[in-house]
């Protein structure tokens, strides 16, 4: 996860997508195709992910 891909999901989380599964909010998906959020569940919410990425970075 680079520190773009984490800004992007705080700024769908922070305009009130934070509760979205990833697969709902068609940017993402978009971006992923793209070769960003490789990782990325489908089914995992924004926040969810947001708490993920930040989980691996304070273990860093």
């Amino acid at each position: 996860m680079t520190k773009f891909e984490l800004d992007l999901l705080k700024e769908f989380s922070d305009d009130g997508c934070g509760g979205d599964d990833f697969d709902e909010i068609s940017t993402l998906v978009g971006m992923r195709m793209r070769g960003y959020f490789q990782d990325a569940e489908d089914d995992e919410t924004i926040d969810e992910l947001i708490w993920r990425y930040e989980e691996c970075i304070s273990h860093q």
